[in-house]
């Protein structure tokens, strides 16, 4: 349910349709971040993600927000500082 809150691609298809060993790489954003995702068939549905590393506090914390169930998150912008 997280994925599908802060990414536009449905990865279901992906996973379903792909050889267990050959994940496609997919370049979408997520949570306002640019994100590189290896999906990985073999581990089950599962994702490798590769951000801009000067991101990573950010997409960290907009990820938690989100699986708190923060309803204002869509509406961050990015921090200048986190806690």
């Amino acid at each position: 349910a997280l994925l599908r809150q802060v990414c536009n691609v449905d990865f279901a298809p992906v996973w379903r349709e792909h050889h267990p060993t050959e994940g496609p790489v997919i370049l979408t954003s997520m949570a306002g971040v640019t994100v590189t995702a290896l999906a990985e068939p073999s581990s089950g549905p599962a994702l490798t993600l590769w951000i801009d590393p000067s991101f990573a506090d950010y997409f960290r914390h907009m990820l938690d927000e989100v699986a708190a169930g923060d309803p204002t998150w869509k509406n961050a912008n990015l921090p200048e500082e986190l806690p």
